[in-house]
This record gives C-alpha cells, sequence and structure tokens, in this order.
C-alpha cells in the first residue's frame, strides 16, 4: 500500500508545480508551450509505475535515478537523494527534449502560418535555436503558381518575423 500513497503523492505534488507553473506564466503563445511540456511530465507521472509493473522495469531510462526511485513500483518521488552528477546529467537530458519539442513546435506553428497566407502550397521549416530564443528561422517554400516576386518572398518573412516577434534579419524565404 506504501508504494500506492507514494504515487497518490507524486500525482499531487506535480500537479500543484504545474499550477504554480501556469499562474506564474503572463497570458501569452509562449504558456501553450509550458502546459504541453507539464501534461507531457504529468502523465510520465501517471503512467511510470504502472508501465514500470507491467515491463518489470522502468518505465522512463533515466526517471528513477533522478528522483531516487528503488525498484519497479516505487513513488516517483520515493525516498533518497540522487547524486548530484545524475541530476544535472538528466537535467541536462530534460532541457534537451523540451527545447527539440520546442523548436518543433515553432516550426509547425511557422509552416502553417505560411501555408494559410495563401501564397504557398507547401513549406519546410528549420528553427535554431539558443537556449530558448529563436536565432534563425529558413523557410523553403514552394509557392502555387510560377514564382514569389521579391516582394512576396520579402511580406512573407515579414510575416514570420511578427508572428515570432523576432528581427527581420533572423528570418529567410527561399524557393525549394
Amino acid at each position: 500500500m506504501d508504494p500506492l500513497w507514494a504515487w497518490l503523492r507524486s500525482i499531487v505534488l506535480v500537479l500543484l508545480f504545474v499550477l504554480g507553473v501556469e499562474l506564474l506564466l503572463p497570458w501569452s503563445a509562449f504558456r501553450r508551450y509550458v502546459k504541453l511540456v507539464a501534461g507531457m511530465i504529468l502523465v510520465l507521472v501517471v503512467l511510470e509505475p504502472v508501465l514500470a509493473w507491467l515491463g518489470g522495469r522502468a518505465a522512463v531510462p533515466g526517471l528513477s535515478r533522478v528522483w531516487g526511485r528503488s525498484g519497479p513500483g516505487a513513488g516517483v518521488f520515493a525516498a533518497g537523494t540522487p547524486p548530484a552528477s545524475s541530476a544535472r546529467q538528466a537535467q541536462s537530458t530534460v532541457e534537451r527534449q523540451v527545447q527539440e519539442a520546442f523548436r518543433q513546435r515553432v516550426a509547425s506553428s511557422v509552416r502553417d502560418l505560411l501555408l494559410d497566407s495563401g501564397a504557398i502550397s507547401t513549406a519546410r521549416v528549420e528553427v535554431t535555436l539558443a537556449g530558448v530564443e529563436i536565432v534563425g528561422v529558413v523557410a523553403r517554400v514552394r509557392p502555387r503558381a510560377g514564382r514569389l516576386s521579391p516582394g512576396e518572398r520579402e511580406r512573407l518573412g515579414d510575416l514570420v518575423a511578427r508572428y515570432l516577434g523576432i528581427p527581420r534579419e533572423r528570418v529567410a524565404v527561399e524557393e525549394g
């Protein structure tokens, strides 16, 4: 019964943390990304003991090390302090995963924005990040008809820059 209480306690703690983070965030587009990541963490916390019990091992590699779990079915926040190097390594792994999810989400949003503009039939978007800052966006587009005029290319670049709130110099729109 003790693992069940530890599991329920971990769910409540994660929910309280998520609610606290949401209250601190301003109303912005960034809030959606934080909600997405918080939801994924909550799903992992809820499913981790169940999947560990079914599979006989940690459902998420490294999660048991991070929170000091000592076996399948133990609560995520069980007693025990992880070594500092493991915690730093896990934090860096999580940061990379969050950054990649953010990068993919931004690229998908920009692609949808370009397709909704009406002048583009297909678009591939690459986003370059430095931490959480967008340092570059390259959009390779195919116009619906003919070629893009320089003015149209400039208009699309301005649209993307305004949408992301970044300087226009960081956005490149290319045909291809």
